[in-house]
């Protein structure tokens, strides 16, 4: 029962980390630009956050289908990811999220729902929904 439930919350939370992607990140009020996973400008003095939304959007993605398989080589690899993945959130976390000044960003809430999905995600890797099967009574006693 725990397992499925941690099954299928960890589907959703994939689905939910890439609408998070889309959704607005944090706001900046010198140039009063919102940035998202896929929008971001460059600033006057070269600074650019680049777009972490395709890199993020990839790896759940890959991490959705190792869900679905039964392989155990297939959980192996989706719970590395998925730290992996976790990781590099909460790098793409502080570095958008990071100011020099007072209240020059005001953080939005796709990013925290970016984080609290990674967080889920990692967790449902670790649990995953694997069935033994059961072995015949003549290979267990030879």
């Amino acid at each position: 029962m725990f397992p499925k439930i941690i099954y299928r919350l960890g589907l959703l939370a994939c689905l939910l980390l890439i609408a998070a992607c889309f959704m607005p990140w944090v706001t900046f009020t010198s140039p009063q630009e919102t940035f998202t996973g896929f929008y971001t400008k460059k600033f006057p003095d070269g600074t650019y956050y680049g777009r972490p939304g395709n890199f993020i959007v990839s790896i759940a993605i890959i991490i959705l289908i190792l869900m679905y398989l039964p392989k155990v080589w297939a959980k192996r690899v989706n719970i590395f990811l998925s730290a992996f993945l976790l990781a590099y959130i909460f790098a793409v976390y502080i570095r958008f999220t990071n100011s020099l000044f007072e209240n020059e960003i005001e953080k939005r809430y796709g990013i925290y729902l970016l984080v609290a999905s990674a967080i889920v995600i990692l967790v449902a890797s670790v649990f995953p929904d694997m069935r033994m099967k059961a072995k015949n009574k003549n290979e267990t006693n030879e």
